[in-house]
């Protein structure tokens, strides 16, 4: 048997490639082994993201109704009069003396003349806004 150095040079070669394909087709497969692996952890995540957000959103809810609901009642029990009827009483004793003084005070000379008054500023407006009128043409 004779060694024939170029057809062992060309079997080694395809040797060499075919291994080669094969080895970047157990590639892929692992590759896409992966991927599918990342989706699943992905899901997995989305869904235990959703329950966790489902769950706190819950949490808060009842929270809220149960914070609402004491202060409500916190509110139904409570009398704004105990704070109101000092400041009134105060205010009563500082407006009475005020009103007493009004009440002496005569204003029918000041009302009578409010007719006047306006009638004045009526005819200063007409004269202002036929001068403008005058200008313009």
């Amino acid at each position: 048997m004779e060694l024939d150095l170029r057809k062992t040079a060309a079997d080694a070669a395809y040797i060499a490639v075919g291994a080669g394909v094969l080895g970047f087709q157990q590639a892929q497969v692992r590759r896409r082994e992966a991927g599918d692996r990342i989706v699943t952890i992905a899901k997995d995540a989305q869904g235990l993201i959703e329950s966790q957000t489902d769950a706190l959103r819950s949490r808060v809810t009842d929270t809220a109704t149960v914070g609402f609901g004491s202060a409500t009642t916190t509110l139904k029990t409570l009398d704004p009069r105990q704070w109101a009827e000092p400041v009134l009483g105060d205010v009563k004793q500082r407006v009475e003396p005020v009103i007493e003084q009004l009440k002496g005070i005569s204003v029918t000379a000041p009302v009578q003349a409010i007719p006047e008054q306006l009638s004045k500023a009526v005819e200063i407006g007409k004269a202002r806004v036929q001068a403008l009128r005058g200008q313009s043409n």
